[in-house]
């Protein structure tokens, strides 16, 4: 359902685009003067399909390697060291991961438009008709985010806890 609802969301968000960049009478005038509303796509003729996958794998992997370590990780300083259920965090995490999300964009939108979410790549290519090598804009973020996880995975596999001893613990007060 999840999925779906992300498909529709983006399919409604390009449609709300169409609807708000066209219809001038001149057509000098579209907002939209690439056709493809937010499409993306090669946006210098000197990317290949290979730079274009890895662009979307190391953004997409940028993004989800820092929602795991904010919002998911008991350590973070974005969670208050119980659990990882949600609802338990404290109201940093947004902050690493806009910034993330600011620096995916900055990097990747002169090279592929920037998809880092499939779904943000469906609706425009759906309503627009552009889908020329649109697969890339799907296995690019699956693999970033794949790849992310196992990766945090292994980090959190790997990370031994320092043991408590009078030497790193502080003076006991009676």
């Amino acid at each position: 359902m999840y999925l779906i609802s992300q498909l529709a969301g983006s399919v409604v968000g390009a449609a709300l685009l169409l609807a708000t960049t066209s219809g001038a009478s001149d057509p000098s005038f579209v907002l939209d003067r690439t056709g493809g509303l937010g499409s993306n796509g090669f946006q210098n003729p000197a990317v290949t399909v290979g730079n274009a996958l890895i662009v979307e794998i190391m953004g997409t992997l940028l993004l989800v390697y820092v929602v795991l370590e904010t919002a998911v990780n008991s350590n973070a300083v974005t969670t208050d060291g119980q659990t990882m259920v949600r609802g338990n965090k404290q109201n940093l995490a947004p902050i690493p991961i806009g910034l993330a999300v600011f620096l995916a964009h900055v990097i990747c939108i002169p090279i592929t438009g920037c998809s880092i979410n499939p779904t943000r790549s469906f609706g425009p290519a759906l309503v627009s008709g552009t889908w020329a090598n649109h697969w890339i804009w799907w296995l690019g973020p699956l693999l970033g985010a794949t790849i992310a996880s196992l990766l945090w995975g292994l980090v959190k596999l790997l990370d031994v806890k320092a043991p408590l001893s009078e030497k790193n613990v502080g003076p006991v007060v009676a």
